[in-house]
C-alpha cells in the first residue's frame, strides 16, 4: 500500500484547538459563575496574583494545543508507516483508531485533573459532568480522525458491481451512526437543560426579582451547551457528514459495465 492517508493538516489543528479550548471554558465558565455569585472571580490561591491565574490558564491551554499537535503529528507518522509496511494494515485500523482515542483523551483527562487540583473548587458535579462529556465527544472525534483517514481507494474491490454494493452498505452504516449520534445529542442536550432548570434555576423562574443574581449563572450555562453542541459538530458530525459525501461522489463516478 503506497496510497498516501488522508491526513489534513486543518483537522490535526481542529482537534487541538478544541481541546484547548474545552479546558479553557472548563476553568473560566466555573470562575465567572462564583463571581456572580460570591464577587470573586480568582481562586483564593492566586489571590494577590491576579496576572499569574490569567497567565497560567493560557500558557497551560496554550501547551495542550502544541502538545497534541506533536502527538498527532506522530501518531499519523506511525499510522503511514505501518500502512507502507504491512498489507493487511486495514484489518488492525480500528484498534489503531480505538488505541489512539483513549491516547488524546487520557491526555486531555490528566489535563482537566491538573485544573482541578489547582483549584480545588471545580470539584463538583456540573464542572465535572462538562468535562467528562467533552471528552467522550474528544474522543469520538480523535477516532474518526484516524478511522477516515484511508481512502476509498484503498478498500476498493476488484469487481465495480461489489464495489458498488460495497459503498451502499457504508453509505447506510453512515446515516445510521449519524441519526444514532443525533439522537444520543438531542436527549442529552433535553436532560441537561431539564435538570438545570429543574434544580437551578426554578428560585429565578418563581420569584425573578428575589433571584436575578442567577441570570448570568443561566447564561454561563447556556454557554456550556452552546460549546459543546459546537464540539459536537466539529469534532463528529462534520466527520460523518463529509464521509458520506465522499462515498456518494464514489458511487457518482463508479463504472459499472452494462
Amino acid at each position: 500500500m503506497n496510497k498516501d492517508l488522508n491526513f489534513q493538516p486543518l483537522g490535526r489543528w481542529l482537534l487541538s484547538l478544541m481541546g484547548g479550548w474545552g479546558l479553557f471554558v472548563f476553568v473560566t465558565s466555573h470562575r465567572l459563575v462564583l463571581r456572580f455569585q460570591k464577587g470573586n472571580f480568582f481562586p483564593g490561591t492566586f489571590e494577590w496574583n491576579y496576572w499569574l491565574f490569567e497567565a497560567g490558564v493560557s500558557i497551560f491551554c496554550a501547551t495542550y494545543v502544541f502538545l497534541t499537535q506533536k502527538l498527532l503529528g506522530h501518531s499519523e507518522t506511525c499510522l503511514r508507516r505501518k500502512f507502507n509496511k504491512h498489507h493487511d494494515a486495514l484489518n488492525t485500523l480500528g484498534m489503531d483508531s480505538v488505541r489512539n482515542g483513549i491516547v488524546f483523551s487520557g491526555v486531555l483527562f490528566l489535563y482537566g485533573t491538573v485544573l482541578v487540583l489547582a483549584d480545588y473548587s471545580l470539584f463538583n458535579v456540573w464542572d465535572i459532568l462538562f468535562l467528562i462529556i467533552f471528552i467522550g465527544f474528544y474522543y469520538v472525534g480523535v477516532y474518526l480522525h484516524f478511522y477516515y483517514c484511508v481512502p476509498l481507494e484503498l478498500w476498493e474491490a476488484i469487481d465495480p458491481k461489489v464495489e458498488l454494493e460495497k459503498l451502499k452498505i457504508e453509505y447506510d452504516e453512515q446515516r445510521m451512526y449519524l441519526r444514532t449520534f443525533l439522537w444520543i445529542i438531542v436527549s442529552f442536550l433535553v436532560s441537561q437543560v431539564f435538570v438545570i432548570l429543574k434544580t437551578k434555576f426554578e428560585p429565578y423562574l418563581q420569584d425573578p426579582d428575589r433571584y436575578s443574581y442567577l441570570q448570568p449563572v443561566m447564561v454561563i450555562n447556556a454557554l456550556e451547551i452552546s460549546f459543546l453542541i459546537i464540539s459536537v459538530w466539529a469534532l463528529v458530525l462534520s466527520r460523518l457528514l463529509r464521509r458520506m459525501e465522499e462515498v456518494k461522489f464514489k458511487m457518482m463516478t463508479l463504472e459499472i459495465p452494462k
